[in-house]
């Protein structure tokens, strides 16, 4: 029996209610809230004493220099006013110097960072929506054949790959799906271009089977995997151009940074203004 009263769970432990005559005064306070408030209070009383105390005991005539930096408004006290420390010509040259330094280091940091992603890129248009179109010339010694694709609905700007064959009759033979190696779905693109062996391995077999299953056309998956890609690549370029933009305005700030430090060095210089720009000469001083 004893060894079943061990094993039952034990009550849970409940608070009493604020009786429902009292409802309107909020929860009931128990022991626990009356030692933190009780605490607080008590917190509070001994800083008022030490406060009374040294107000008490305060000598009207003592002075230190510190009340010379400090200053009360309407009977409150403000503290210390911070003063900035002064530097001297030189100190200031030093540190705009330390400045140019910086600026220029990381500008260098960016240009080796745009030169290896510009290394990784193939500096082409990244998702082009191409509209092909055939024309020919000929010359006295080649033909060529050409077709163009436009890189966005919106630009006039239009790419153009120049095939050239030695007779004119393989002009209106060439085929370009054939040449390329590649489906004539995949020939508008410009990059991503995959080739029919690339089409027959297992990663592209698994795009096709899948697409299958769900009814839809192979190629279009195969399509839209490389619109993926091109995603990606359209993402690098970006990446590289605000590299490039970050370059060029750290080396703005770090030649105007340069021109103070001149500006603030030894000398006797003249300002010229033409044209609206603005440049300094400096007189020429003999060697010693």
């Amino acid at each position: 029996m004893r060894s079943f009263k061990k094993s039952e769970k034990a009550r849970k432990y409940k608070e009493r209610a604020q009786p429902a005559a009292r409802e309107r005064y909020g929860l009931l306070e128990k022991k626990g809230d009356y030692r933190q408030r009780a605490r607080d209070f008590h917190k509070k009383e001994k800083v008022i004493k030490a406060l009374e105390e040294k107000a008490y005991f305060r000598n009207k005539d003592e002075f230190h220099t510190k009340m010379l930096k400090s200053k009360t408004k309407d009977g409150v006290h403000q503290g210390v006013v911070a003063q900035g420390k002064t530097y001297s010509a030189d100190e200031i040259r030093l540190l705009k110097t330390q400045d140019f330094k910086y600026l220029q280091m990381r500008a260098s940091v960016d240009r080796n960072k745009s030169q290896r992603l510009q290394k990784t890129l193939h500096l082409s248009s990244s998702s082009p929506s191409t509209s092909s179109s055939s024309s020919s010339s000929s010359s006295s010694s080649s033909s060529s054949s050409s077709f163009s694709s436009a890189t966005s609905d919106n630009s006039s700007r239009k790419r153009k790959h120049t095939v050239f064959v030695d007779e004119e009759e393989d002009i209106e033979k060439f085929n370009p799906a054939e040449y390329f190696d590649t489906v004539d779905e995949l020939v508008d693109r410009p990059v991503n271009r995959l080739k029919k062996k690339q089409l027959k391995e297992p990663i592209v077999k698994n795009i096709t089977a899948i697409a299958r299953d769900e009814g839809e056309s192979p190629l279009v998956a195969v399509k839209r995997t490389s619109k993926g890609i091109d995603k990606k690549l359209s993402k690098k370029y970006k990446e590289l151009e605000q590299r490039k933009e970050r370059e060029k305005k750290l080396n703005e700030m770090a030649g105007e940074i340069q021109m103070q430090n001149y500006l603030q060095g030894k000398g006797k210089k003249r300002k010229i203004v033409k044209n609206g720009v603005v440049t300094y000469k400096w007189e020429r001083e003999r060697k010693r």
